[in-house]
C-alpha cells in the first residue's frame, strides 16, 4: 500500500507498506439487496474491502482467542469466552435476523434473551459493539505481536514488528481519520468526541506543556496515544541499523538483525497505550449513566432507549477491566447497566439502579489501578454547554500536565520518578464512532453509501464495511 494514499492520521505512524490495494467498495457483494439489519451483518461477518489470504478480513474474526495478551486475558477472566465481543453484536441482532443467518449457526447467547430491544437500541449496541469491543482489543493485539515478533528478532518492515506495530494504530484510527477532524469511525474518533464533553481537548484550559498548541490531536487522549506509538515503532525497529542505512538496504535486513531494538520498552508502552485507550470508554460510560439515569438526564424513554443503549455499550466494553481491577466496583457497573424486557415509560424510571453516582464513584476507585489519572478523565461533565452537577472531576492530586516530561517524549531512555503517586496502586502490573450528536445522541459515523478512497490500510477499510451498518438501521 502506498503510504502517501493513507489518511493523514494514519500515516503519522504507518511507515511500512501494510498490504496491497484492497477492493475499494465497502460493501460485499449484494448487501444492499439484503433488509437493513442483514446488511450490518453482513459487512460485519463477510467483509468484502481488506483480502487477506483467499479470503477477506472481518471485524467478526476480531472475536477470538488472544490468550497470554494481557488486555485480552483480562476480558476473558471475567467472561470465560473467547467470543464475548461477538456475541455481544449477535445477541443484539439476533432477533432481526433470519433463522439461517450464519449469526444463528452457534447457540443463542444468552444476553438480551427475553428482552425486547429496540431499533434505536439494537443499532447502538451493535454498532458500538464491533468498534469498542472488537476492533479496540485487535488493536491492542497487533501490538502483543508487534512485541512478540520484536523479541523473535523478526524486524523486517513488511512482515515483522514494525509491520504489526504499525497495524495497532491502523485499527485505532482508522483509514477515514483526519487530523482533528470529525471523519472516522473507530476510537481515535470517539477520544476526540469525548474530550469536548470533559474538557479534555487541547483547547481546553490550562496549556499543556507536553504539546504543541497546534498538533491536530485535538484530545489529550490522541496526542499521547501518537507520542506513545511513535516512540514504540523505534522501539521495536533496528536503530543501529536503521540509522546507518537506507530504506531499502535496511528492508534487505529481512528481520535478521534485531541490534538497536528493545522490546522491553515498547512492552512498557502498550501497557501505557492500553490505559490511555480505556479513557474514552470511561467518559462514554459516565456520560451516558448520566444521561440513562431519570435522577440524572432522564433521557432513556424520550430516546427510545437509545442512551440506555448506549450506557450499556460502553460499560460493557470497560466492565472486564474495572472487575479486574475491584471485584465490587465491578458488580456495581454490571448492576447499574441492566435494560429491563421492556421499555416503558414506567421502566425507564428504574433504570442505572444505584444512580450515576454510584457509577462514578465506583469507576474513579480503579483509576490507579487501571493506569488512568482524574485530570485523564476530566471532568466536569458538560451537557449542552452547562456543567452536570454530580459529575465533576475527582481530585487525586494529578494535572494534565502531570508526567509531561514523559507524554512529550516517551521514548527518552529515562524519566526518572515521574508518577507523582497517581499510579502507585497497579499501574505496573496491568499491561492495557461515532456520528456529530443529534438530537442529543451518538449515532457513529456512517459510511455506508461512501466508497473506500482505495487507501485504507489492511483491515481498516474492513471496519469501515461493517460500520456501515450504522446507517442500515436509520
Amino acid at each position: 500500500m502506498d503510504r502517501a494514499r493513507l489518511a493523514p492520521e494514519v500515516r503519522e505512524v504507518v511507515h511500512t507498506p501494510i498490504a496491497p490495494p484492497s477492493p475499494t467498495d465497502v460493501r460485499p457483494r449484494g448487501a444492499r439487496d439484503r433488509p437493513l439489519p442483514r446488511r450490518f451483518w453482513a459487512a460485519y461477518s463477510e467483509g468484502g474491502n481488506s483480502v487477506k489470504g483467499e479470503g477477506f478480513r472481518t471485524v467478526r474474526g476480531f472475536s477470538k482467542s488472544l490468550a497470554g495478551e494481557a488486555a485480552y486475558d483480562e476480558y476473558f477472566a471475567y467472561h470465560q469466552n473467547d467470543k464475548y465481543a461477538d456475541d455481544y453484536v449477535r445477541a443484539a441482532l439476533w432477533d432481526r435476523l433470519a433463522d439461517d443467518s450464519s449469526a444463528k449457526a452457534d447457540p443463542r447467547p444468552a444476553l438480551f434473551d427475553g428482552t425486547t430491544l429496540t431499533d434505536a437500541m439494537a443499532k447502538q449496541i451493535a454498532m458500538k459493539g464491533a468498534v469498542y469491543q472488537n476492533t479496540w482489543i485487535y488493536a491492542l493485539h497487533e501490538l502483543y505481536s508487534a512485541i512478540g515478533k520484536c523479541e523473535s528478532g523478526n524486524i523486517a518492515d513488511e512482515t515483522g514488528a514494525p509491520h504489526a506495530w504499525d497495524e495497532g494504530w491502523a485499527f485505532y484510527a482508522g483509514s477515514l481519520q483526519t487530523p482533528a477532524g470529525s471523519s472516522g469511525v473507530l476510537s481515535y474518533r470517539l477520544a476526540d468526541k469525548r474530550c469536548g464533553n470533559f474538557q479534555t481537548c487541547n483547547s481546553d484550559e490550562p496549556a499543556k506543556t507536553w504539546r504543541a498548541a497546534n498538533d491536530e490531536q485535538n484530545s489529550n487522549v490522541n496526542a499521547k496515544l501518537l507520542n506513545l506509538y511513535h516512540a514504540g515503532l523505534e522501539a521495536v525497529r533496528s536503530s543501529t541499523a536503521s540509522e546507518a542505512m537506507d530504506e531499502s538496504e535496511y528492508r534487505r535486513l529481512d528481520g535478521h538483525d534485531a541490534s538497536g531494538t528493545d522490546c522491553a520498552a515498547a512492552a512498557d508502552l502498550t501497557a501505557e497505550i492500553l490505559a490511555q485507550m480505556t479513557v474514552p470508554l470511561i467518559q462514554g460510560t459516565l456520560r451516558y449513566a448520566w444521561r440513562s439515569d431519570p435522577n440524572g438526564g432522564g433521557q432513556t424513554f424520550s430516546s427510545d432507549g437509545e442512551v440506555l443503549a448506549e450506557y450499556h455499550a460502553f460499560a460493557y466494553a470497560v466492565l472486564p477491566r474495572v472487575a479486574h481491577c475491584d471485584a465490587a466496583a465491578g458488580e456495581v457497573l454490571a448492576a447499574s447497566m441492566a435494560i429491563p424486557d421492556e421499555l416503558t415509560e414506567a421502566s425507564a424510571a428504574t433504570v442505572v439502579p444505584g444512580g450515576f453516582a454510584a457509577v462514578k464513584a465506583a469507576l474513579e476507585s480503579t483509576y490507579a489501578c487501571l493506569g488512568i489519572t482524574c485530570a485523564d478523565v476530566g471532568g466536569p461533565l458538560i451537557h449542552d454547554g452547562a456543567p452536570v452537577a454530580g459529575m465533576e472531576a475527582c481530585d487525586d492530586g494529578s494535572t494534565v500536565n502531570s508526567r509531561a516530561e514523559f507524554f512529550q517524549n516517551p521514548g527518552a531512555a529515562d524519566h526518572g520518578d515521574e508518577h507523582e503517586g497517581e499510579h502507585e496502586d497497579g499501574h505496573d502490573e496491568h499491561e492495557g464512532e461515532e456520528h456529530d450528536d443529534h438530537d442529543g445522541h451518538d449515532h457513529g459515523d456512517v459510511v455506508a453509501e461512501e466508497e473506500s478512497d482505495g487507501a485504507a490500510s489492511a483491515g481498516v477499510a474492513a471496519l469501515a464495511a461493517a460500520l456501515a451498518g450504522a446507517a442500515m438501521f436509520a
